[in-house]
């Protein structure tokens, strides 16, 4: 439950800059026992109005969740800097922060690491002051982060769903910056691995609530760039124009991101099949060869066999033959010898008969 400090009523954290006590106030704070109360020094520059009075001026207020304001274990750099950091809510208008988002698009890209940004919210808060919006380094990186956090969670939410469409006032600002300055968008935890199309979306449009932008109050140069090169872009393309007056529908039914997605899977898909038939018919292909190959290895060998065979054939006969002659010249040498040796046997008997 909050409470006023001052006249202890009830007020809700959505309405407590239309609360009488804090009407005209540029800073609200809340203590721990959860009573929203301001600093006394801005109470002597702007005194508290009578109960009953009213103003304008506090529909362009806006309060910080507080469940963005996280501390972060980094040391701040030297910076010529002085002011105490305020460990509370601090109250935002909608000029405040614009110039904010401003600020924070003309530093960014001087980063030298997407974890280490003290001295980025050093110089967005030194800005601020340059144009009298007193805000800390701590206040300036909790509504940034708020701010980012938001973001990512619209564009997380779709780009899963078609239907539950999400957005804010500065959710355009916030993803023209993303579309800008990729450098650490990759290992940002704000940024979604999905890629999401530019917009062209003129800053001066971003807020149905606020349409006109109080240049006077920001005083910001960096400001009235982004608002002159929005303005040249829409002027350069009439196609631009005439599509900012439709809503911006999210596609369904075919032309929705599951529709294409199915599209692409089917794609794919067919491609693999398309791809494994060309390589099944080149693997048939190189089997047929290969057992044309085989078959002819088969037919050399049972060749070489035959011809071999026949040579070991012709090989024998002819030793058949060598020994048939040997044998043949044998048996008549033989013979030849048996019919000589009894004529000899006579004629020596004959001799010996003589000389007796």
């Amino acid at each position: 439950m909050f409470k006023c400090k001052y006249c202890t009523i009830e007020v809700s954290p959505e309405n407590v800059a239309k609360h009488d006590c804090f009407i005209n106030k540029s800073e609200i704070f809340i203590d721990d026992d959860n009573n929203f109360f301001y600093d006394e020094d801005d109470f002597a520059k702007d005194p508290r109005p009578e109960i009953g009075e009213t103003t304008d001026d506090y529909e362009a207020y806006e309060i910080l969740d507080e469940s963005y304001l996280e501390e972060e274990n980094e040391k701040p750099e030297s910076l010529h800097f002085t002011g105490s950091i305020k460990k509370s809510s601090a109250m935002w208008t909608k000029d405040a922060t614009l110039s904010l988002l401003s600020l924070y698009e003309a530093n960014v890209e001087k980063l030298d690491h997407a974890n280490k940004k003290t001295k980025l919210w050093n110089t967005i808060s030194l800005g601020l002051k340059s144009i009298d919006l007193q805000y800390s380094s701590d206040q300036v990186k909790w509504k940034m982060n708020a701010l980012l956090s938001k973001y990512k969670s619209c564009f997380d939410n779709n780009s899963r769903s078609g239907r539950d469409y999400q957005t804010f006032d500065y959710y355009d600002v916030i993803d023209e910056i993303m579309q800008k300055n990729t450098k650490f968008t990759a290992t940002s935890s704000v940024r979604s691995s999905n890629p999401l199309k530019s917009k062209n979306t003129p800053v001066t449009n971003l807020s149905p609530n606020n349409n006109s932008v109080n240049l006077n109050k920001i005083g910001k140069s960096a400001y009235k760039e982004k608002v002159n090169v929005s303005e040249d872009k829409l002027s350069s393309s009439p196609s631009t124009n005439s599509s900012k007056d439709k809503t911006n529908a999210t596609p369904r039914g075919t032309g929705s991101k599951i529709a294409r997605q199915k599209v692409a899977l089917e794609q794919e898909w067919l491609k693999h099949l398309k791809m494994n038939e060309v390589k099944a018919k080149a693997d048939a292909e190189l089997r047929e060869k290969y057992l044309i190959q085989k078959r002819e290895q088969n037919e050399l060998k049972k060749n070489y066999l035959r011809l071999r065979t026949e040579e070991l054939e012709q090989k024998k006969e002819l030793e058949m033959q060598k020994l048939k002659s040997k044998q043949r010249r044998h048996e008549d040498i033989l013979d030849m010898m048996k019919s000589l040796r009894p004529n000899n046997a006579r004629e020596q008997k004959k001799n010996a008969y003589d000389s007796d």
